[in-house]
């Protein structure tokens, strides 16, 4: 585990803190795991449509798949 993994964490976290969801919904540990290696993370502002544009690119940013994307 390193920096990358945490800002995963950070972003689930703060997408769970301001939307009062999860990005990803599954019925088991291992569709989860799924969603999260090839299904893009659901917009907060689908949980959430009052939510600024910009806390919906940071939460999104944290949870990019490709490392490269995410903050820095």
């Amino acid at each position: 585990m390193n920096h990358r993994s945490d800002l995963v964490s950070l972003g689930i976290i703060f997408y769970e803190i301001f939307t009062g969801a999860t990005p990803f919904t599954g019925g088991s540990a291992l569709g989860l795991m799924y969603q999260r290696m090839h299904e893009e993370p659901r917009d907060p502002r689908e949980a959430w449509p009052e939510c600024p544009e910009y806390v919906a690119r940071v939460i999104l940013k944290c949870l990019a798949r490709d490392t490269a994307s995410r903050l820095r």
